[in-house]
């Protein structure tokens, strides 16, 4: 189960937390430790021998999805993934955001995490579905709910081992409900949110999931299917609704799918790829990080603070987690993150500056920091050297590194300015306009004529309202006109 971290309603009155009272109580957790290999943070109240082996099945998981035919799935797995796996159902219940389900996958401002109730072998199911989910949002995937609970469910049952990796074994609650209950509508299953009973309903959602699952398997696995599931993916992430892409990938229409999907679930078994694993995982030795203890309390008060219904006592915790670590910056990076959802803009810049004053190493803070600069009354020098202290740190980060230009192009570099803007790949709808005539000022100025009209005409089509469109016009009659 994937979920969006969400602090929307929860606001925390820091300034009344005394650090002095609440640091005992907020220490680490009894028991608790946390390993780590070069992809995985394992925090967990387990034996040592399971994390590790968790670890060492989870690396093999990410090899396999490392050489994915899934859209974008080789882009997505820099990003460290933090697992945290707690001894019980009865310690996990407290952190859980749905009744139904034993784990979820969640990003919050700080990181990606894996939440579990256990981690027992025979929960491996649980932790690679959840892993999924992190795969798919890394490779910025945009899937209804059906597909990606499918796709979760389908790799779930995924054997990592030595000299091979299998993929497709059918989870056997799936398939024994897929075979004793009739289908759900498809426009039912297709539609379903977050809030539908087949998701929320525990006596509903096991249909849900199973029936997601037996039409992933087959677009997957089936011969006639297979070649084009790849596209199949592509055209629902890019907006096709899931019948619409269906149809028109296979070029049949949905009565002959679901036909084909009956007589492929009757078969006496069904196929399962099997490839050459991708590393010798059994070599893969977890090590104890350095401040583990302060990365278990992080990451547990974080995941409070991400929970509608328990954020105050999360926000509280890290609070509490800055003054025990004053050199640690990412409790003020939550805290200011927390404030910055509910629109209190000053304290999330005091927050987002101690940050910075701690090294922070989070492009994105730096990034928002700028805008919260900006809206401040900050000069344009202060609020480029956020922006360029961001593009540093992620130099592909597209959003900063637009900002930045537009700064530059205001501030008559036009050099920078143009170096900057004509490497963004994807501009986002909302600053189409402002990029595009400024890139044509700057070319202008540089006496690049084609260029100055060829950006001036694309800031024409881009204007949103006459002011732009008639600023665009006036441009491309005084280039006309021009002799560089």
């Amino acid at each position: 189960m994937k979920i969006r971290a969400s602090r929307q309603t929860c606001f925390v009155a820091l300034g009344l937390v005394v650090a002095g009272n609440l640091s005992a109580q907020f220490g680490t957790p009894e028991g608790w430790t946390s390993l780590e290999t070069e992809h995985f943070r394992l925090y967990t109240a387990a034996e040592q021998n399971q994390a590790m082996e968790t670890l060492r099945f989870l690396e093999g998981v990410r090899s396999f999805f490392a050489a994915s035919p899934l859209p974008g799935a080789d882009k997505a797995l820099t990003p460290p993934v933090q697992v945290v796996a707690f001894r019980s159902e009865r310690d996990y219940a407290r952190y859980a955001v749905r009744e139904v389900g034993d784990g979820y996958y969640v990003r919050t401002f700080s990181g990606s995490y894996i939440v579990l109730a256990n981690i027992v072998a025979q929960d491996r199911e649980l932790a690679t579905h959840e892993y999924t989910h992190f795969v798919l949002d890394s490779a910025g995937l945009n899937l209804p709910l059906w597909l990606n609970e499918g796709l979760a469910e389908f790799y779930s049952t995924m054997d990592a081992g030595e000299a091979q990796i299998t993929v497709g074994r059918p989870p056997q609650r799936s398939l024994k409900t897929i075979q004793r209950q009739p289908l759900l509508p498809w426009n039912v299953l297709f539609t379903a949110g977050t809030h539908s009973p087949y998701y929320a309903d525990a006596d509903k959602v096991f249909l849900f999931y199973a029936q997601s699952w037996a039409l992933v398997h087959m677009l997957a696995l089936d011969k006639r299917y297979a070649a084009q599931f790849p596209e199949f993916l592509s055209a629902i992430s890019n907006g096709a609704g899931s019948l619409e892409a269906l149809e028109r990938t296979y070029r049949r229409p949905m009565r002959e799918i679901e036909a084909d999907l009956s007589a492929y679930l009757n078969q006496k078994s069904l196929p399962v790829l099997v490839l050459a694993a991708g590393q010798n995982v059994s070599a893969i030795q977890p090590k104890t990080p350095a401040a583990g203890d302060f990365q278990v309390q992080f990451a547990l008060a974080d995941l409070l603070a991400a929970k509608a219904a328990t954020c105050a006592e999360g926000g509280e915790k890290l609070a509490v987690l800055s003054k025990q670590y004053p050199e640690n910056p990412e409790p003020e990076e939550a805290l200011g993150e927390m404030a910055l959802s509910e629109q209190r803009k000053p304290e999330a810049r005091t927050h987002f500056g101690m940050a910075i004053q701690r090294h922070s190493q989070n492009a994105v803070l730096y990034q928002q920091y700028a805008v919260l600069l900006q809206e401040a009354g900050a000069t344009s020098a202060e609020v480029k050297s956020m922006l360029q202290r961001a593009v540093e740190i992620k130099p592909d980060f597209e959003l900063a590194r637009l900002q930045l230009g537009l700064f530059e192009a205001d501030d008559r570099n036009f050099e920078a300015a143009l170096h900057l803007l004509s490497s963004i790949q994807a501009v986002p709808r909302e600053y189409e306009y402002d990029v595009y005539y400024a890139l044509a000022q700057c070319s202008a100025n540089l006496s690049r004529a084609a260029d100055a009209l060829r950006y001036a005409s694309k800031a024409k089509q881009a204007a949103r309202n006459d002011s732009q469109k008639n600023e665009a016009e006036n441009l491309l009659a005084e280039l006309a006109t021009s002799t560089f």
